[in-house]
């Protein structure tokens, strides 16, 4: 590390000399910080400009929809069963075990096909709640309309997956409240459910996503190894390459019927998702607000025609016309391609629509609405979108926001009186008498520094304090860990201590 660094520049050899293994440790984290490798499209010239090799405009699609898909089902598939009853957890190993647990690798074709067969036992039993049927339902949903065909990608179903990852975020909220029991918080609502609701979507309104997928390619590793193992001679190493492309040569050229029988497989299996249109709750609208003022800002331009053309209220749903039966509107928004337009662009056309359903007081299915200038807070609106008295019918219009709102403007103010209105409490900050002693722990030392615990805290009241106050202790963490972020939105996925 100390090479690395003084190579760098980063350090002198004076400053490494002196610094510890941790302190070397710290400092090489710090500097290789955000560092990546060179994109393979730049091999061949590493010194010349995008604009020379004519790809200024290449974009990175933000997801891999394949191991996003996969890796979130797997998770789902560990945890629900210590969130249910014995009898569906039951279902639940059992479908895991008969299609996962028999196979020595599982491929994301094993894990869409679990999907299904979990859907289809959880529907013929009785005991399954509604909720956990949803969840399942939309995530074997987004995998049918992620692995559809290009020629299949059309504005109802864009809007379609947009609505259905929103809504499986929704369920693992109402079906998984709480800390995970089997796995990580950032299993949970890590990477994987962050792209699947906020990049893959926007990646569909582009391109299809199955057309970005590279499942045919990864299968090619498998051939390989299988090859290698079973013919190639190790003790000539020059042989592996040649038997290897040989082998693959006439592999490709042989009919093989796996691949096509697994599809089939899973086709016959997903004529049990439910194709019909997209319902969300208003409970749940009303009960996590800013998540739905989100959904609708990543739909502004389906919500523009106004009430009653894309969705509609019906009891005490929000009902979104995304059927396979439902038909784009001629004032509706156009699908769009990757030759004409890019992800970056796409960003700025849905922005562009929110602020302009804004500006002209469209009725969106969102109870409240924070409106920003310049990521700066400026207004908070508490609507009347989702009151049942708005339930007049499709050709039901909203003329003005001040009818239906009640706009408040001040907002330092009523921030101000929500803080008044609350119990007086004393915060005391603790701190440790005995000051936590720097360490210097080698390598061999770690086992048994892992066994140390941290000293308790000393708390000292002050005489004349009621015994009823409450008492808000800050605790210093010995060790935090650094905050998930998504590299290609920016977005904080998780962080806990």
């Amino acid at each position: 590390m100390a090479d690395e660094l003084t190579y760098r520049g980063t350090v002198t050899y004076t400053d490494a000399e002196g610094m510890t293994k941790k302190d070397l440790n710290v400092q090489m984290k710090h500097t290789l910080h955000g560092v990546k490798r060179i994109p393979t499209l730049l091999y061949q010239s590493p010194n010349a400009s995008v604009e020379e090799l004519n790809i200024q405009h290449l974009e990175e699609p933000g997801s891999e929809a394949m191991h996003d898909l996969c890796n979130h089902a797997k998770n789902l598939l560990e945890e629900i069963p210590s969130r249910v009853s014995t009898h569906v957890a039951g279902i639940v190993k059992r479908v895991n075990n008969l299609v996962l647990n028999s196979k020595d690798t599982v491929r994301a074709a094993d894990m869409r096909y679990a999907v299904l067969v979990l859907l289809q036992e959880l529907k013929q039993d009785r005991e399954t709640s509604g909720e956990l049927v949803k969840l399942i339902n939309t995530l074997a949903d987004m995998q049918r309309i992620c692995y559809a065909a290009a020629e299949d990608r059309s504005m109802i179903n864009v809007f379609r997956l947009t609505n259905v990852s929103f809504l499986h975020y929704l369920m693992i909220k109402e079906c998984l409240p709480g800390e995970p029991s089997s796995i990580s918080s950032r299993k949970l609502w890590g990477q994987y459910i962050h792209s699947l609701r906020d990049h893959v979507p926007i990646n569909y309104r582009v391109v299809a996503i199955s057309s970005i997928m590279a499942e045919n390619e990864e299968r090619q590793f498998s051939l390989l190894k299988r090859i290698t193992k079973s013919s190639a001679s190790y003790s000539k190493p020059g042989h592996i390459i040649t038997n290897i492309l040989v082998r693959t040569h006439f592999q490709d050229k042989a009919p093989t019927s796996s691949d096509k029988h697994q599809q089939n497989k899973i086709s016959k299996a997903g004529k049990v998702i439910s194709s019909e249109r997209t319902t969300i709750p208003i409970k749940l609208l009303r009960k996590y607000p800013r998540e739905a003022q989100t959904h609708c800002e990543r739909i502004p331009d389906f919500l523009l025609p106004g009430y009653g053309v894309y969705w509609h209220i019906e009891g005490e749903e929000v009902v979104f016309h995304d059927g396979p039966n439902d038909k784009p509107n001629s004032d509706g928004p156009k699908l769009h391609h990757f030759r004409a337009t890019s992800l970056k662009d796409e960003r700025k056309y849905l922005q562009q629509k929110w602020q302009e359903c804004l500006e002209q007081r469209v009725r969106v299915p969102a109870c409240k609405l924070w409106v920003y200038e310049d990521q700066k807070l400026i207004k908070k609106v508490t609507t009347t979108f989702l009151e049942m008295d708005h339930n007049s019918g499709p050709d039901d219009e909203i003329t003005s926001m001040e009818d239906v709102c009640e706009v408040e403007d001040h907002i330092e103010m009523e921030e101000q009186s929500e803080s008044d209105s609350e119990e007086d409490e004393e915060v005391i900050r603790v701190e440790r008498i005995d000051p936590e002693p720097d360490l210097d722990i080698e390598t061999g030392d770690q086992e048994a520094a892992s066994q140390i615990e941290a000293s308790p805290r000393i708390l000292v009241l002050h005489p004349d304090q009621s015994p009823g106050t409450r008492i808000r202790m800050e605790r210093r963490q010995i060790t935090m860990k650094s905050p998930k972020i998504c590299c290609h939105c920016t977005k904080i996925l998780f962080s806990c201590p």
